[in-house]
């Protein structure tokens, strides 16, 4: 087994065939979302990511950058291990093998920790127990995920009796645009850019961010929707997507129409595209709940806690991760 680094001309071709192939991922680590959270999170910090080759075939790709402030992670995403399916267990302890000892190297040289998360569902894989091993202790977050695979009424009655209220009241009241790669027009996520700003109160990014999140939505990565109430745009909403996987990202929505129900027509549709879609989860963010730390150490505020109880009206399951 031997080590493929991105200056190999074979990198691009075996990352892009192991993120095809599959569904343990979050489209979070897709080409443009990856340049969104270098740009968020001003990282100009060396891509370091590798994959394990054996045989003109690509075993195992880790995703990894170039440590900061003692902090081995993806450009602000935790590290992640994305497997060629049907590995046999010698070829996966072979590979395995070979990555530990290049993230060691890694680790060491900059004294850091790796920022690494699992889903809990069943056993915990080898390179979580290996950072067990070495009494890197995880904390437990929350995340709430709907099943697309339900039918849609049962999606419907599984919400809040409320919020199905609501977008009843949304879908009499408002107007939607669907915005994807088939009909965005250019630079039409300034929109959605100036709505933020209003709601904040300031501008919280670059430009470029919303620049490269255009282009999420031109290269079929993302899709937006936006509600408009007597023609003004009041509603807004980016969702990012991969074929198993829909993340409700981001939305803005107009302060002083907090008393009507602007918001939940707008995220039930995206459910529903994301299902057209053919994903089979909508991942709607990390659940937050009173004492429990949130990944950085600190105690939710009021606002992650209102954002959390918004989130989880929309149904769905809560579940475990574990956050090393």
């Amino acid at each position: 087994m031997k080590i493929i680094d991105i200056t190999n001309t074979e990198f691009i071709p075996y990352k892009t065939n192991l993120l095809q192939q599959t569904s343990d991922i979050s489209p979070f680590y897709q080409p443009i979302n990856v340049q969104y959270y270098r740009d968020y999170f001003e990282r100009t910090d060396d891509d370091l990511s590798f994959i394990i080759e054996l045989g003109k075939a690509g075993l195992l790709l880790v995703l990894v950058s170039k440590p900061i402030n003692g902090v081995c992670d993806y450009f602000g995403l935790p590290v992640k291990l994305v497997w060629q399916p049907g590995l046999t267990i010698k070829q996966q302890k072979g590979a395995l093998k070979v990555a530990y000892k290049q993230l060691d190297k890694i680790t060491d040289e900059h004294q850091a920790v790796i920022r690494y998360e699992e889903t809990l569902s069943g056993q915990v894989s080898a390179f979580c127990r290996r950072l067990l091993s070495k009494k890197v202790l995880p904390s437990t977050q929350y995340q709430q995920v709907i099943d697309l695979t339900w039918p849609e009424d049962q999606l419907l009655s599984d919400m809040r009796k409320i919020y199905r209220a609501n977008v009843r009241w949304g879908e009499a009241n408002m107007t939607y645009r669907l915005l994807t790669a088939n009909n965005i027009k250019p630079n039409e996520i300034e929109d959605f850019r100036q709505l933020h700003i209003e709601v904040a109160g300031k501008e919280t990014r670059s430009a470029n961010s919303w620049a490269l999140q255009q282009q999420m939505i031109e290269r079929g990565e993302g899709f937006a929707i936006y509600g408009y109430l007597e023609d003004r745009l009041v509603a807004t909403g980016l969702f990012v997507y991969n074929q198993h996987t829909c993340y409700y990202g981001v939305g803005a929505y107009a302060r002083d129409l907090f008393d009507k129900s602007i918001s939940h027509a707008l995220v039930w549709r995206g459910i529903l595209q994301a299902k057209a879609l053919g994903c089979t989860q909508m991942k709607m963010g990390d659940a937050h709940f009173g004492q429990i730390v949130k990944p950085d150490g600190q105690l939710p505020n009021d606002k992650d806690i209102t954002i959390s109880h918004f989130k989880q009206g929309f149904g769905g399951e809560l579940v475990a991760i574990l956050t090393f």
